[in-house]
C-alpha cells in the first residue's frame, strides 16, 4: 500500500445527494467562468485597456492559463502602460509579470502560451534578469528533465543573454543525459551546441567521443529511441566516412547478439546496411524478424524491404542527404561545420609520424641491447630470433604505416589511436628477456627460456600478415623454422620443456584463440599493440599454470627443467586469475539472459536469475577452483589463507584494515565531491588520477612491509574487479546498475569497448612487476616500477602538463613540462624509498642507470598512444632489469 493509504481500499459509491451537490457546485463554477469570459471579451471589444481589464485577465488566466487570447489582450494592456511610465516602473511591471507567468507554469509547465508570454516580457524588459531565468530553468529541469518547452526556452535565454558558453551548455546536456539516457530534449539540445562548443581542429575527436556516449546509452537502454535518433544525426555528419558506418554496424551487431529482440537496434542495422548497400539478404531477414516482433508496422517494414532492393528510390530515413543539401537545411551553420569535419578526415591520415617513430625507437633500442646480451650469454638461437623480430617490426613500421594492423581485423580495434604494433610485438619478449638476463644459469633460467622463444614466435606470426596484407603462407615456413633452426646445444631445452610437438602447437593455439576471443568479444576495447600484450601475458601465464599442474599430476614423467619451486602466492595468482575468467566463460549464457530480461521480465525473475549467478559462481569456486588450488598448493586453500594472514602477527590484519580505510574514504570522496559531468577534460583527468594517488597510498606501504602479502593481495583484488566487471557489464542485481553509473563518470577515449578496462589496467600495471619479479635481492626497485610510474609519474605528468604545459611534443597532446614532472617526481620518490630502505640502489653507477630508465619511461609516456597503465609499467620493469 502506498504512503497515502489509498491503494487496495474498496471504493465507496457516492450517494445521490453528494453527486447532486457536486454537480451544482461545478455548474456554479462554469457559470462564473463564462460570466468572467464574457466580461473580459466585452472589455476587449470596447478596447478598454485599463487596470480593471488587466485585473480581470489576471483572474481569468489564473483559472485557465491556456486561454491564449487573454494573453494577447494582457500584452496589449502592458504596451499601453509602457507608453506612460518610466524605465523603473516598466522594470517593476515586467518583474511582476514574470512572477505571474511563473505561477502559470506551476499550473501547467508545458503551456505554449505561458512560455511565449514570458519570452515577450524579457524582450520588452529594460534589464532582463537572465541569471534568474537560468536558475529557474535549472530548477524546472531538475523536476522534469524532459520538458521540451523548458529546453526550447533555455536555448532562447542562452542565445539572448550570452551568460552561458556553448561549452557550458554542452556540459549541461552531458549531466542530464548521464542522469537519464531517455531524454530526447537533452540529446536535441546537445546537437544544437556541439558545432559551436569546439574548435574546428577538435571536431573529429569530439564526434568520435559522441559515438561512444551513444554506445553507452544504447547498451544501457536499448529499447529507448532517443539515443538511436541522436546516433542517426551523428552518422549524417559522417556521411562520407565508410569506416565509421562499418564500425557502428559491428557495434550494433554485438548489441543484437545480447538483445536479439531490440527493435531499434534491428531498425538501425537495416538503416546502415541500406546506406552501405551491403548484406541485402541479411537486411531483408532482419525486416522479416521486425514484422514478427512489431506486426502493427508490418507494411512499413515491407516498404523498407522494397526500398533496399531498389536503392535509387530510398525513403528519407534511409537516405543520408548529400552535403550540399545538409548545408542548405534549416540549421545553416552546420554546413561549414560538416565541411570542416570532412577536411579534418581528409588530413588525418597525414598526421605526424614522429610519435610512432619515437615510440618504436624507445622500444627497439632496449630490445637490441637485450639481443646482444643474449648473444654474450651464448643464447644464439634466442638472440637470432629476437633480431629477426626486431627486423620484422621495423619493416612493419616502414612499409605498412599507417596500415599497421592485420587487414582482416579492421574494426576490431580501439578507434582514433595508433595501432601500437611495435609495442605489441616487442614489449612482451623484451620483458621476458630482461627477466631471464638477470637470472644465473640454472633451473629457473632454463625454465623461462622456452617461454621467451614462444613469445617471440607469437609476435612473428602476428607480424607476417601485416607485411603480406593478410597472406599467411609464410606461417608454415616459420613453424618449420621453429623446429629446424635450433643449432646450439642449449636448444635441447626447447624440446625438454615442450617434449611433444603438440605442446608447442598448444601454445600457439592458446595464443591465437585468446587473441580471437579478445578482439571479437571485446571489440574496440584494445589497440593492436594492447591486444598483443594482454593476449601474450594470458597465454604464457596459462602455459605456466598448465606446467604447474602437470608437475603435480605426473612428477616422475616431467623433465627436470619443469620442476621449479613455485611460491604459494604464485599458485593463488594462477587460481584467482584463471578462475575468474573461467566463471565468465561458463556463466556467459546466464549473464546474457540476465541482461536480456531486465527490461522485459518481472523484477522477481530478474532477482532470481541474479541470485542464480552468485550461487553458480560460488559453486565454481568450491568445486573447480578450490580443488585445483589444493592440488598445486598441497594444502587446503582457505585454511592456508587464514594461516598466512594470522601467522606473522597482527600487522597483516592491520594492512587489510588500512587498505579498507583508504578505499572507503576514497570512494566516499569520489561520490560526494566529484561532479558527474565528464565533458570537462581537466575535471575528468583529475578524477582519474585521483585513483592513481589512492593506489600509491595503498601499494607502496604494503610492498615495503610485506612483498609476499602484496603479491597475494594483488591477486585477490584483480579477481574481485573481474567479478565486479561481470556484474557491471551485465547489470546483475543488486549493484550492477549503480556500479555502471559510478564508473561511467571516469570514462575517457580509451574506454571504447563493451568493457571498462582503465581500473583493471591500473591494478594490473601495479601488480605485474610484483608478480614477474623473481630476483630475491631485497626490495628490488623493478618490483615497484608499476606503482611508481603510474601512481607518481603518470599522475604528475598528466596533472602538471594539463595545468602548466606550454611546449608540446611534436605530433602529440603531451607537453614537455609534463614529461619533466614525470621524471622529477619518480626520481625524488626513488630517493625517498632508498633512504628508508624500501628499495636498494647501490653506488653512483646504479643511480645513473636508474635515472636513465626513468627518463626513457617518461619519454615513452609522452609519445605512446597506448594505454599508459598497461605499457609503461612493463617497459620500466624491463629497463630496470636490463640496466640496473
Amino acid at each position: 500500500m502506498s504512503a497515502d493509504g489509498h491503494h487496495h481500499q474498496k471504493k465507496v459509491k457516492a450517494s445521490a445527494e453528494a453527486v447532486e451537490r457536486q454537480r451544482e457546485k461545478n455548474q456554479k463554477k462554469i457559470a462564473e467562468y463564462r460570466a468572467l469570459c464574457a466580461q473580459v471579451q466585452q472589455k476587449r471589444n470596447d478596447k478598454s485597456y485599463d487596470d480593471e481589464t488587466f485585473q480581470l485577465t489576471t483572474k481569468l488566466l489564473s483559472i485557465n492559463p491556456e486561454y491564449y487570447t487573454m494573453w494577447n489582450l494582457r500584452r496589449q494592456i502592458l504596451l499601453e502602460k509602457f507608453k506612460i511610465v518610466g524605465v523603473e516602473k516598466k522594470e517593476a511591471l515586467c518583474s511582476s509579470e514574470l512572477r505571474f507567468a511563473q505561477e502559470g507554469l506551476k499550473v501547467n509547465p508545458k503551456s505554449y502560451w505561458v512560455w511565449n508570454h514570458r519570452r515577450w516580457i524579457l524582450e520588452n524588459m529594460p534589464n532582463p534578469p537572465w541569471d534568474r531565468e537560468l536558475r529557474l530553468l535549472e530548477a524546472m529541469l531538475d523536476l522534469d528533465a524532459r520538458n521540451f518547452h523548458g529546453w526550447n526556452y533555455r536555448r532562447y535565454v542562452v542565445a539572448r543573454s550570452n551568460k552561458r558558453t556553448p561549452q557550458e551548455e554542452f556540459d549541461f546536456t552531458t549531466t542530464k543525459i548521464n542522469q537519464n539516457f531517455s531524454n530526447y530534449s537533452a540529446w536535441h539540445h546537445r546537437s544544437k551546441f556541439l558545432p559551436q562548443a569546439y574548435m574546428v581542429e577538435e571536431l573529429t575527436k569530439v564526434i568520435d567521443d559522441e559515438f561512444e556516449l551513444v554506445r553507452n546509452a544504447i547498451y544501457t537502454e536499448p529499447a529507448d529511441q532517443s539515443a538511436w535518433l541522436y546516433q542517426r544525426w551523428l552518422l549524417s555528419l559522417k556521411a562520407d566516412d565508410e569506416k565509421r558506418w562499418k564500425n557502428e554496424l559491428q557495434s550494433i551487431q554485438e548489441l543484437v547478439d545480447l538483445e536479439p529482440e531490440s527493435r531499434w537496434a534491428l531498425i538501425t542495422l537495416v538503416h546502415i546496411m541500406a546506406k552501405l548497400q551491403l548484406q541485402k539478404d541479411d537486411a531483408l531477414k532482419i525486416l522479416e524478424k521486425l514484422e514478427a516482433l512489431d506486426p502493427y508496422r508490418r507494411e512499413y517494414y515491407v516498404d523498407l524491404g522494397k526500398r533496399i532492393m531498389n536503392p535509387t528510390n530510398q525513403p528519407h530515413e534511409l537516405r543520408v542527404p548529400p552535403r550540399s543539401e545538409r548545408a542548405a537545411g534549416e540549421c545553416g551553420r552546420h554546413g561549414p561545420f560538416m565541411a570542416a569535419t570532412t577536411r579534418l578526415q581528409a588530413t588525418s591520415a597525414h598526421s605526424s609520424r614522429l610519435p610512432v617513430i619515437a615510440e618504436a625507437t624507445l622500444l627497439i633500442g632496449p630490445a637490441c641491447w637485450a639481443t646482444l646480451a643474449l648473444a654474450f650469454r651464448s643464447r644464439l638461437y634466442e638472440s637470432g630470433l629476437f633480431c629477426l623480430l626486431i627486423a620484422v617490426a621495423l619493416l612493419c613500421l616502414i612499409y605498412r604505416y599507417p596500415y599497421v594492423t592485420p587487414p582482416s581485423r579492421t574494426g576490431c580495434y580501439r578507434p582514433d589511436a595508433e595501432a601500437g604494433t611495435v609495442a605489441g610485438l616487442i614489449l612482451p619478449p623484451l620483458v621476458l628477456a630482461a627477466l631471464i638476463l638477470r637470472l644465473p644459469d640454472g633451473i629457473m633460467f632454463a625454465y623461462l627460456l622456452p617461454f621467451l622463444r614462444l613469445s617471440i614466435w607469437f609476435s612473428l606470426l602476428e607480424a607476417l600478415p601485416i607485411l603480406t596484407q593478410g597472406w599467411r603462407k609464410h606461417w608454415i615456413m616459420l613453424w618449420a623454422m621453429g623446429f629446424i633452426v635450433p643449432t646450439t646445444r642449449h636448444s635441447a631445452v626447447y624440446y625438454g620443456v615442450f617434449v611433444q610437438p603438440f605442446m608447442f602447437l598448444l601454445g600457439l593455439a592458446t595464443f591465437r584463440g585468446t587473441l580471437h576471443l579478445v578482439l571479437t568479444r571485446f571489440r574496440r576495447s584494445f589497440t593492436f599493440g594492447e591486444a598483443l600484450v594482454v593476449t601474450q601475458t594470458l597465454s604464457l601465464l596459462f602455459l605456466d599454470a598448465l606446467v604447474s599442474t602437470l608437475t603435480k599430476l605426473h612428477p616422475t614423467r616431467v623433465p627436470q627443467e619443469m620442476n621449479i619451486d613455485r611460491s604459494e602466492t604464485n599458485v593463488f595468482m594462477h587460481a584467482l586469475l584463471f578462475g575468474m575468467l573461467l566463471i565468465g566463460v561458463l556463466l556467459v549464457p546466464l549473464l546474457r539472459k540476465i541482461r536480456a530480461i531486465r527490461y522485459h521480465a518481472s523484477h522477481q525473475q530478474f532477482v532470481a536469475l541474479s541470485i542464480g549467478f552468485y550461487c553458480a559462481t560460488l559453486a565454481i569456486v568450491l568445486f573447480l577452483i578450490a580443488p585445483w588450488t589444493q592440488l598445486c598448493l598441497g594444502a587446503e586453500p582457505f585454511t592456508w589463507v587464514v594461516y598466512f594472514i594470522l601467522t606473522p602477527g597482527a600487522y597483516r590484519l592491520g594492512l587489510i584494515g588500512y587498505w579498507a580505510l583508504i578505499i572507503a574514504i576514497g570512494v566516499t570522496v569520489a561520490y560526494q565531491h566529484f561532479p558527474t559531468s565528464t565533458s570537462d577534460l581537466a575535471v575528468l583527468n583529475l578524477k582519474r588520477k585521483y585513483f592513481h594517488v589512492l593506489a600509491t597510498l595503498m601499494f607502496i606501504p604494503g610492498y615495503i612491509l610485506d612483498p609476499d602479502f602484496m603479491h597475494l593481495a594483488f591477486s585477490v583484488a584483480l579477481s574481485a574487479l573481474i567479478l565486479l566487471e561481470y556484474v557491471r557489464h551485465y547489470q546483475v542485481w543488486p549493484i550492477g546498475k549503480e556500479v555502471n553509473e559510478f564508473l561511467s563518470h571516469f570514462l575517457d577515449k580509451r574506454d571504447r569497448g563493451p568493457v571498462i578496462l582503465s581500473h583493471l589496467y591500473l591494478l594490473i600495471g601495479c601488480a605485474l612487476p610484483v608478480w614477474l619479479n623473481r630476483i630475491p635481492q631485497g626490495h628490488n626497485l623493478a618490483a615497484v616500477s608499476g606503482i611508481l610510474t603510474l601512481g607518481i609519474g603518470d599522475t604528475m605528468a598528466s596533472i602538471h602538463g594539463k595545468r602548466f604545459g606550454r611546449i608540446r611534443w611534436p605530433g602529440t597532446s603531451k607537453s614537455v613540462e609534463g614529461t619533466m614532472a614525470f621524471a622529477i617526481t619518480v626520481t625524488v620518490t626513488c630517493c625517498l624509498l632508498a633512504g628508508i630502505g624500501g628499495v636498494i640502489v647501490e653506488g653512483a653507477k646504479q643511480w645513473l642507470s636508474v635515472l636513465l630508465c626513468i627518463l626513457l619511461s617518461s619519454f615513452l609516456e609522452a609519445f605512446s598512444d597506448q594505454n599508459d597503465n598497461l605499457i609503461i609499467p612493463l617497459y620500466s620493469f624491463a629497463l630496470l632489469h636490463l640496466f640496473v
